[in-house]
């Protein structure tokens, strides 16, 4: 995918409004792949011009090498 990465495991990356958050607060394993924040973030200007088709088409590339890799490993 050629993504940057990064990995944040503080307690503040595992709260918010996200969809992940209740698993984190339940101490399960997530993992929230996030391209970044910018100035209408989560408001109602936050619209399709906002949409990044090539970085979300990089980040699903990334989340299938994943999921393959995981479901490789022997049980």
């Amino acid at each position: 995918s050629d993504l940057d990465l990064t990995v944040n495991a503080s307690a503040s990356a595992m709260a918010g409004s996200s969809d992940h958050a209740t698993f984190a607060k339940r101490k399960k394993p997530v993992l929230h792949l996030f391209s970044g924040l910018h100035s209408d973030y989560h408001k109602p200007t936050d619209d399709l011009e906002r949409f990044e088709a090539e970085g979300a088409a990089r980040v699903v590339a990334l989340t299938l090498d994943l999921l393959a890799r995981m479901t490789a490993v022997p049980q």
